[in-house]
């Protein structure tokens, strides 16, 4: 069951965010009122976008999108990004800059002589066990020999909202958002236990039914994630009072043993592939050699990479020997060393 919930902060974040409630709190009180005092936080939208970077890794970021005050009838000219991270990350913002980048070449497109392009705010929302200790100022991933060179770095940089240095006083107010950054904030703690009201008191507030049944539904099923140090009977305790608690209960249950049945059959069809990949692998050097021997056929079976599979079968056929074939395969599953 260690898998059973893929990435659980992302997944929590992206869905607290997308709220525009929880938003428009987030950027009122987090970004600095020379920002916000230009901007119509009333009318705002908030939506996640994901994007594939060149490892295949999937990212997903909150982007808000927002109306300057003294110009209400133009299009949005201004975006928030949100993005969120786990750890420290030092080329964090290179990857802002790729987004804004994309964000400028649409607007690019749009309109084939646009008068400006939109302005982008960028926001990294981290909740990492250590500080963010890396620079928010793009131009210092570079090292210039001198401050003359810098006129030829790009020159921005990111807010940061690191939930680290927030305090007690700063969580006391029961609001979403403070429901989201206590949840993230403690999650890996030993504490989480002692925070479990404070968590839910504010969502024990909201009169609407299904939002108090939404939101409840999701806090949950992200504490209950098999990284934290708490279970279903210590939420039990702290919602007795909630009018839905059996249905939110239930429906947290089947959510997780849906995810738990998703993931078996996940796992049951990458082993089928591997053996599949395995079989079809030392098949192919039968044929090309006419013998394998034992302790080869176990080199092979003990890969659980896929991908190197995929790799020595196509370098198969250019192998004069079994010797020379049986090097590659040693030097494919030799561990890595830093």
């Amino acid at each position: 069951m260690q898998d059973r919930i893929n990435q659980p902060h992302d997944m929590f974040i992206v869905e607290m965010l997308s709220n525009e409630e929880v938003t428009r709190e987030l950027i009122a009180k987090h970004v600095p009122q020379e920002i916000t005092q230009h901007l119509d936080l009333d009318n705002l939208e908030a939506k996640s976008e994901s994007y594939t970077d060149e490892l295949n890794r999937v990212f997903t970021d909150i982007v808000i999108k927002l109306h300057l005050k003294d110009r209400p009838e133009r299009e949005a000219e201004i975006y928030i990004l949100i993005e969120h991270k786990s750890r420290p990350e030092k080329f964090a913002r290179l990857q802002i800059l790729k987004y804004k980048l994309r964000k400028w070449l649409e607007a690019f497109k749009a309109t084939e002589t646009p008068q400006y392009l939109p302005i982008i705010i960028s926001m990294v929302f981290t909740h990492g066990e250590r500080k963010w200790y890396y620079s928010p100022d793009f131009a210092d991933l570079f090292d210039c020999p001198s401050d003359y060179f810098r006129q030829f770095i790009p020159n921005f940089r990111h807010l940061l909202h690191d939930l680290n240095d927030l305090d007690k006083e700063q969580l006391k107010e029961q609001t979403l958002l403070n429901v989201a950054q206590l949840a993230m904030k403690f999650f890996h703690s030993n504490e989480l236990k002692n925070h479990l009201g404070d968590i839910y008191n504010p969502l024990a507030l909201i009169k609407d039914p299904e939002k108090q049944k939404l939101f409840t539904i999701l806090v949950t099923l992200y504490l209950m994630s098999d990284e934290t140090h708490v279970d279903m009977e210590d939420i039990l305790e702290v919602i007795t009072n909630f009018d839905q608690k059996e249905d939110i209960v239930q429906t947290v249950t089947k959510k997780i043993r849906a995810e738990e049945r998703a993931i078996s059959l996940r796992e049951g069809e990458q082993k089928g592939k591997l053996e599949a990949a395995r079989t079809m692998l030392l098949n192919f050097a039968s044929s090309k050699f006419e013998y394998v021997p034992v302790g080869f056929s176990q080199k092979i079976h003990a890969i659980e990479d896929i991908d190197v599979l995929h790799s020595l079968s196509h370098s198969l056929p250019r192998a004069e020997s079994l010797e020379a074939f049986e090097s590659l395969v040693d030097k494919a599953t030799k561990p890595t060393t830093h």
